[in-house]
């Protein structure tokens, strides 16, 4: 590592240490001052000092490249498994994955590195002005030596050797949130999740190796497109794609047509649903600048750091909650919450709250025809309702691998609510949870393929 390394690395952690003393002073403010007053007052004054905590928290990870502001969103995409508060996760709901642009000499001193030689020996043309600069990397168009159109990430200096450092300020902030009630080992395993996944972003060696897999799932599917490595124009810190010509969500909702726009809303539900149930492989980072579109509803998926793998028995008994909510089989619904770990305990009242919530949750989607998004889906104003409730039962938990499986359904959910999209979705639910079943009991092979 170069001087310059070092003097960021040192620059970084003499931000991150300032940040968290002064969080911690606030904290101890907080409690010095309550130590004279009633208990309500106590905690209420506690309580106002972390969520100015969280406030700060979230400003400086925002200025911050990198695995902190990575962390602080993986910390929001952990919120409803740990039960954080709903006023701390609106702070740190606050991070965006953008950042300013690094500058251009800077990037081009990484790809030289990385390739060896000038750049005008790998590239004919190296666009200037980035197409956009996110918290671990930046893009830039480019055209190869034979004139075929790419994208070039180039991977932030230093952003590796920042995960530790933003890690234990990530554990330490998670702690002390007022009124946690889980465990410290369940706050930690969260995290270290997010981080095992950050590390893999990190790694574009494994990026590609991702993508090459993607690519052939869905090789003959002339629905899907997965863009195409170029591993001579490639290593572990820069990483050259094809260059898909879809436009973005914001452009496609507001200029396709309503076949379109059901189209692709059905193609984002079917790809979630075949990555989870039957390639048990996701593509676990679905924010709208990860997927393009076609004009007529075809998509194309992008960006594949982050991809969470499952074994056969986790969706199988995913799919047994599913199933059972919309048969309306409680046992089969709280037995299959025991066999994922979801729910650990034997209290009747936390029992019940699981069943409930499903049936609130799943079994809406058992009615019958249903448009994500029209007037009828309430479905996220149940889930959050119901899902605060959980914090009173601790022997509810989520097992790490369902972060990212609800992170994203959640982010495809309001992709195709904002499509307004209409189908019959019990019917694709029912037909993919029963494939995952009768492979993890060996009925029938984890070869097939569905169509939705």
């Amino acid at each position: 590592m170069g001087s310059g390394s070092r003097q960021s690395s040192g620059s970084r952690l003499g931000r991150l240490g300032r940040l968290t003393g002064r969080v911690g002073r606030k904290m101890v403010q907080s409690r010095v001052v309550g130590a004279f007053s009633g208990k309500e007052t106590r905690e209420r004054l506690y309580r106002e000092a972390f969520v100015d905590s969280a406030r700060k928290v979230a400003g400086d990870l925002g200025s911050l490249k990198g695995a902190a502001m990575k962390l602080g969103q993986g910390l929001a995409l952990a919120a409803d498994s740990l039960e954080l508060p709903e006023d701390v996760r609106a702070q740190l709901s606050r991070l965006h994955d953008s950042a300013e642009p690094v500058p251009l000499a800077q990037i081009l001193e990484t790809v030289q590195s990385e390739l060896g030689g000038p750049i005008s020996e790998h590239f004919a043309r190296f666009d200037p002005h980035p197409l956009g600069t996110a918290s671990l990397a930046q893009a830039h168009a480019a055209a190869l030596p034979d004139g075929t159109e790419v994208v070039v990430k180039v991977l932030h200096p230093g952003v590796r050797e920042s995960v530790g450092i933003d890690l234990a300020l990530m554990k330490t902030f998670a702690r002390n949130v007022p009124g946690m009630r889980r465990r410290r080992s369940e706050i930690d395993a969260a995290l270290e999740l997010v981080a095992e996944r950050l590390r893999e972003e990190l790694d574009y060696d494994r990026e590609a190796a991702n993508i090459n897999i993607f690519s052939r799932l869905y090789r003959d599917d002339p629905d899907v497109t997965v863009p195409g490595v170029y591993p001579r124009w490639s290593t572990d810190r820069v990483l050259t794609l094809d260059r898909l010509d879809g436009c973005s969500f914001e452009d496609f909702e507001a200029t396709a047509s309503p076949s379109a726009r059901q189209r692709a809303g059905l193609l984002l539900a079917r790809t979630f649903l075949e990555q989870t149930f039957v390639f048990r492989t996701l593509h676990a980072d679905p924010h709208p600048g990860n997927v393009r579109f076609r004009p007529d509803g075809r998509i194309q998926i992008l960006d594949f750091g982050c991809v969470q793998r499952f074994d056969e028995y986790f969706v199988a008994h995913y799919a047994h909650i599913i199933l059972g909510s919309l048969a309306g089989d409680r046992e089969r619904v709280l037995q299959a919450a025991r066999d994922l770990g979801v729910w650990t305990g034997s209290t009747p009242e936390a029992g019940e709250l699981m069943w409930t919530y499903c049936q609130q949750v799943i079994a809406p989607f058992g009615r019958g025809p249903l448009i994500i998004g029209g007037p009828e889906d309430d479905v996220v104003e149940r889930a959050t309702r119901g899902g605060h409730r959980f914090i009173r039962y601790p022997e509810l938990q989520g097992p790490p691998p369902l972060l990212y499986l609800h992170r994203t359904l959640g982010g495809i959910y309001t992709l195709i609510r904002r499509l307004k999209v209409e189908a019959d979705w019990a019917v694709l639910l029912e037909r993919y949870c029963r494939n995952a079943i009768d492979v993890a009991e060996g009925r029938v092979s984890a070869e097939g393929r569905l169509r939705a």
